[in-house]
């Protein structure tokens, strides 16, 4: 749908939300004169034919007509939590989900901007007496991402990385890491042969208990080992240039997964480390990547500046913007979007993916049950659906299939939750990369 489209208060922030309302609601507000479809201000003269008040500051919901652009600039520049206190964020820097505005409202699942702009669809429909265009595809009312960190999928006990890594850190002239490599080896026997249950290394059945239903993912691998020149101690234990990394890489791609980068913990602040994971990951892997995942969804706080980063070096896609303890949408959105920088009144030309649960958001509570986990998925899966959105589910490979007697219970839920999608027929399930390309692609 084509409406004209006036405002008395232009700015860059409203030329790009209305790239928003045009990639979810499917409305293409273009600048007109004179009487207009939309009109946005306070003239009460102005002919049009329909008006949006002007109201700053808006965050809550309420009847329509409302200010959308208040509602969408506050939501989706963070601003509601530009003040909190030092202690609502943790030591990654990661907004703690129960001092959001959203825990606040009582809507941390609930995608309060699709909603709005659902809102704004609906009487732009009636108003008009035309359908917009859906970015879902037809007969779906929800798309769900599957994805999975790579944070630590060599077995326990297998000793050859070890010694591989070693070998890495020697030739990158660091000494100490590669002693400390060789030390593990010998300890990483050892442990195999005393718990021989613990698996990380399920890639092969990830894969396969997802294409059961007909699904297939993203992996997101880190290209920066601590061992190596740019590494943090809390960055991955494995080297993806090793052969075994390698041949996953190709059978993954060849099983019609997708490979990201898992972004290094310091690669938020240095965009040449960020360049360089990269090209690694794409020279061990032999094609070019889309996107990824940052270690940690640990982002610069704010986070505008690292977001403005992923463009800089090439990405299509970043999925890093979530709430690590608990399901919910970090900006109140479940839809792709480019985010806009209001500390430099810009757009980014990055497009970011919406998580939507980590598996460790239930699991690191060790009293949470998989009866619950499944619960709170239909729950947040029902959430979406009513808000016609996108959401990706983000669960490490190492809990991600039954094999690892430690996350019996990850891989038992992620089975669960897999079920549970392929029972849903309003339900489309894609890998980022592709999924984005169907939302920007593929009207219904």
């Amino acid at each position: 749908m084509r409406l004209t489209f006036a405002t008395d208060h232009p700015d860059p922030f409203i030329t790009h939300a209305c790239t928003w309302i045009a990639t979810f609601a499917g409305i293409d507000l273009v600048p007109g004169d004179g009487p207009v479809d939309v009109y946005h201000g306070r003239d009460v003269t102005r002919p049009c034919r329909l008006r949006l008040p002007v109201e700053p500051g808006l965050s809550e919901e309420k009847p329509f007509p409302f200010d959308l652009f208040a509602l969408l600039r506050t939501w989706m520049t963070d601003a509601q939590h530009t003040d909190l206190p030092a202690e609502a964020w943790d030591a990654h820097d990661r907004l703690r989900a129960g001092a959001s505005r959203q825990a606040a409202l009582g809507q941390l699942t609930r995608p309060i901007v699709n909603h709005a702009l659902l809102s704004f669809r609906a009487a732009c429909e009636a108003t008009f007496g035309r359908p917009a265009r859906r970015p879902l595809p037809k007969g779906k009312r929800a798309l769900v991402i599957l994805s999975h960190d790579v944070d630590d999928p060599v077995d326990p006990g297998e000793p050859r990385h070890a010694l591989w890594s070693a070998l890495a850190a020697a030739r990158a002239g660091r000494p100490r890491a590669a002693l400390g490599a060789l030390r593990a080896a010998p300890t990483r026997l050892i442990r195999g042969l005393r718990d021989p249950g613990q698996h990380h290394w399920l890639f092969d059945a990830t894969v396969a208990l997802e294409a059961r239903h007909g699904f297939r993912s993203s992996f997101y691998f880190a290209a920066t080992p601590h061992f190596l020149p740019g590494g943090h101690p809390r960055d991955v234990p494995y080297d993806v240039a090793a052969p075994a990394f390698r041949r996953t890489l190709h059978h993954l791609t060849a099983a019609g997964a997708e490979v990201g980068l898992h972004m290094g913990y310091r690669a938020r602040d240095d965009r040449a480390l960020l360049a360089a994971e990269k090209a690694r990951l794409e020279r061990a892997l032999g094609a070019p990547i889309q996107g990824g995942r940052h270690h940690y969804w640990h982002l610069a706080r704010p986070f505008w500046p690292t977001l403005t980063e992923h463009a800089a070096v090439g990405l299509t896609y970043d999925s890093s913007l979530a709430f690590n303890d608990a399901p919910g949408f970090r900006l109140g959105a479940a839809f792709p979007f480019q985010p806009y920088d209001p500390t430099r009144e810009v757009p980014i030309r990055c497009w970011q993916v919406p998580p939507m649960a980590m598996d460790g958001a239930w699991f690191y509570d060790e009293k949470c049950t998989v009866d619950q986990a499944l619960a709170d998925s239909a729950a947040l899966l029902d959430q979406l659906k009513a808000a016609e959105g996108l959401g990706a589910i983000d669960w490490h490979v190492r809990a991600s299939a039954p094999g690892n007697r430690r996350h019996a219970r990850w891989a038992e839920a992620y089975g669960e939750i897999l079920a549970l999608l392929a029972s849903d027929r309003e339900v489309a399930v894609l890998p980022a990369a592709e999924a984005l390309a169907v939302w920007r692609g593929a009207p219904s």
